[in-house]
């Protein structure tokens, strides 16, 4: 079988009202909300050769016995549901490796124009695997890059996952941790939770645009929400050129709480153009 080592997951992009899925004769699981997509897990149910995959979908005008506006389940059926239930968004099958990505939600703040990229990623081996995470963020129908990362992660078998936030300009800001996987729930609940504490750096230039012959500094705040960590802090700034403005390699201990990390000069005196800042802890 050419898909027998993959992740097979069937995903739906929105079903109303509530859908229960069959494969081989096998329950997989049910979902609720007519707007909202869903996906689950295959694979151990597929055979090799023809499969028959089944979702039974019931409407909202059976499911909810309610008066709204005077109207009763029975009063206007084709307003109720009754007609429009059903499939209506993309169905897909997808097949992948033991790793993969799960979701990415966007959101955004209007105020502050502050950009925040939430990913989670899946690992169902049975080992911890190293993997490289590489995003970048271009600019509308055209392919300049505005921001990009090269994050490396080592994900824990089944509860696994990364935060990219993409703040103001002058922000960068990596986070790492564990996410509970929705579809296992026998994992031990308080366990995960522990794990699951934010822990990011920041970083900040002291100005955005620095004239020929001024000193701009490097601010680095931490914020971590869960115990004690240890560990190397390395730091390296480069000009586009490929000359290095700031190398730093120090080991730290970042307590609870908002720190202030430290401050790093870096004279732009021969200095033109962008600079690059890669951070790892």
């Amino acid at each position: 079988m050419r898909l027998a080592k993959k992740i097979i997951r069937i995903h739906f992009e929105a079903v109303n009202y509530r859908s229960e899925v069959w494969v081989n004769d096998e329950a997989v699981g049910a979902h609720e909300g007519g707007y909202t997509g869903f996906e689950l897990q295959i694979d151990d149910l597929l055979i090799e050769g023809e499969n028959f995959i089944a979702v039974r979908i019931i409407t909202p005008l059976i499911t909810r016995d309610v008066v709204i506006d005077g109207l009763g389940r029975d009063d206007m059926p084709h307003w109720r549901g009754a007609i429009t239930g059903g499939i209506w968004q993309p169905v897909s099958l997808m097949a992948t490796g033991t790793v993969y990505v799960d979701d990415t939600f966007v959101t955004t703040d209007i105020n502050t124009g502050k950009v925040t990229i939430a990913s989670t990623f899946q690992n169902q081996g049975l080992k911890i695997q190293s993997t490289r995470v590489e995003w970048t963020i271009t600019e509308f129908n055209e392919n300049t890059p505005i921001a990009s990362s090269l994050v490396k992660l080592s994900l824990n078998p089944d509860i696994a996952g990364i935060g990219i936030h993409a703040l103001n300009d002058g922000d960068w800001v990596l986070g790492a941790g564990l996410i509970d996987n929705f579809r296992n729930p026998k994992k031990p609940y308080y366990a995960i939770k522990k794990v699951f504490a934010d822990r990011y750096i920041a970083i900040r230039p002291s100005d955005q645009n620095v004239y020929a012959g001024r000193s701009v500094q490097i601010l680095l705040t931490s914020v971590n929400d869960g115990d004690i960590l240890s560990g190397t802090l390395l730091l390296r700034v480069k000009a586009n050129d490929g000359q290095t403005l700031l190398d730093v390699n120090e080991k730290m201990i970042i307590p609870n709480g908002i720190i202030d990390l430290g401050a790093y000069d870096i004279n732009t005196e021969r200095v033109e153009g962008r600079c690059h800042i890669y951070l790892s802890f």
